[in-house]
């Protein structure tokens, strides 16, 4: 009877092993389902949600604020893993986190803490779905820092810039600030974007002004970073609504703009051994400017190198995509 039931027992050994088998490949298969689209597999951190007052880095101001209509083009950088400089894996983020290169999370200057954005390579047409967490980035004129498996998946990990469209995701936003303010867990990104409705961007979406970026530097604690008692107060948005990007990006360094055509055609003479100037004329809220332009560029990252050398001679160039 004892032998009967070992050796019955012996015989539902490979029957196991198969079940176990199959249930590991299929967790597997899974696994990389989520890696394939892109989304971060595990939940929000329970974290605190934080608007944060303005704070300056390197003589610039930021203005955090809520802005469920954020949309906004511009260069794209990543951080963590870094080959030289500073590597922040491992460190703590704006809004209290410990900041982890491979997950789905991004840097921003002014949107709460936490945001959930859908991010668009403007040259190769791949869009992720990433959750702000930390702030930055305060070099070179970009608008966002990336995680580095965001990087990896939009296809710019070896350039390490990029043109990207930014676009707040309202509804799943307001659900993740809601669920933190009343003390419960938020809902995980693949649960927001799950029930996202994602067939058509915004048609009018609001362009706001991009602060320009200072050399390299991040306080302590952004979120609650010291300033003078009484800060300047924030620029006015335009009214103009934010331009559509084409399939195709344009990209070009604009170096200034005068009301003085004079002064324009200097600054473009200046300039000129460095690239292709275009200085044009332009109405923006009702005066008459004159803008210098470089470009167009055939890469975010070639826009990015020729802009470290434009601001030796325009302090306040910045890429613009169009």
């Amino acid at each position: 009877m004892l032998l009967s039931a070992r050796l019955a027992e012996s015989s539902r050994l490979p029957v196991i092993l198969l079940l176990a088998l199959c249930a590991l490949l299929s967790g597997c298969s899974g696994a990389r389902m989520v890696q394939a689209v892109g989304q971060q597999p595990e939940a929000i951190p329970q974290t605190r949600y934080v608007i944060g007052v303005p704070y300056r880095i390197n003589g610039v101001w930021y203005y955090p604020a809520e802005n469920f209509g954020y949309d906004q083009t511009g260069i794209a950088s990543y951080y963590g893993g870094e080959r030289s400089g500073v590597d922040f894996h491992g460190r703590l983020t704006a809004n209290g986190e410990v900041y982890d290169m491979n997950t789905m999370t991004a840097a921003h200057q002014t949107l709460p803490l936490p945001t959930i954005v859908r991010v668009t390579h403007l040259e190769n047409g791949r869009s992720i779905v990433v959750r702000i967490n930390d702030r930055g980035p305060f070099a070179n004129n970009r608008i966002i820092d990336l995680s580095r498996r965001s990087a990896q998946l939009l296809g710019f990990e070896r350039s390490g810039v990029a043109p990207v469209r930014v676009q707040i995701m309202a509804d799943e936003s307001r659900r993740v600030r809601d669920a933190l303010v009343a003390g419960q867990p938020p809902p995980s990104v693949p649960e927001l974007v799950a029930a996202a409705q994602t067939d058509a961007p915004p048609s009018r979406p609001a362009q706001l002004p991009s602060p320009q970026d200072g050399r390299p530097g991040v306080p302590t604690d952004l979120a609650t970073a010291p300033g003078p008692q009484a800060p300047p107060p924030p620029p006015s948005p335009p009214t103009a609504s934010a331009r559509q990007p084409s399939s195709r990006a344009s990209i070009f360094i604009q170096a200034g703009a005068f009301q003085n055509q004079r002064n324009a055609d200097q600054l473009g003479a200046r300039l000129a051994r460095m690239g292709r100037i275009q200085v044009s004329s332009v109405r923006a809220a009702g005066s008459q400017l004159y803008r210098v332009r470089m470009g167009p560029f055939n890469s975010g990252a070639e826009a990015d190198r020729a802009l470290r050398r434009v601001a030796t001679i325009a302090p306040q160039a910045r890429i613009v995509i169009e």
